[in-house]
């Protein structure tokens, strides 16, 4: 039965959306036997990237107002990119997300890493050969 429905899942990368987009959702479209000529002139660009607000209140307020006029926003897509800019350049603080420290990392990798381990193997017994750095052969 594990055979059978191997057949209709595709491993993907997050890492591979996040650096080739373009050709990540053409893969998708060749798996799923779509055409994939809607991506041709598609720009995949981060639309709704993470940050840390200087303030809330000031984040609050910004969410509410484009709530109320996401339509017209959606019509004129370059103004919003336009004050999406600017609100980051005086809303965003820059600040460095939390780092794991060494040894939770060493903690966490040695939980995982068996699992990865096998993950690897099967995907290469699949005919895979690209893999994240958190996947690689040294896994």
């Amino acid at each position: 039965m594990v055979r059978y429905i191997w057949r209709f899942y595709k491993s993907l990368f997050f890492e591979d959306l996040k650096t080739k987009p373009l050709l990540f959702m053409k893969e998708i479209s060749n798996w799923l036997e779509i055409d994939p000529a809607i991506y041709k002139e598609a720009n995949l660009s981060s639309e709704n990237k993470s940050f840390n607000p200087k303030s809330k209140a000031l984040h609050n307020l910004v969410n509410a107002i484009n709530n109320k006029i996401e339509g017209f926003f959606r019509a004129h897509h370059s103004l919003k990119r336009y004050f999406r800019n600017l609100y980051y350049m005086f809303n965003d603080s820059n600040e460095k997300k939390e780092v794991v420290s060494n040894m939770a990392f060493k903690n966490l990798s040695s939980v995982y890493d068996p699992y990865n381990k096998k993950l690897f193997d099967m995907l290469c017994s699949r005919g895979y050969s690209a893999f994240p750095e958190w996947l690689g052969k040294d896994s």
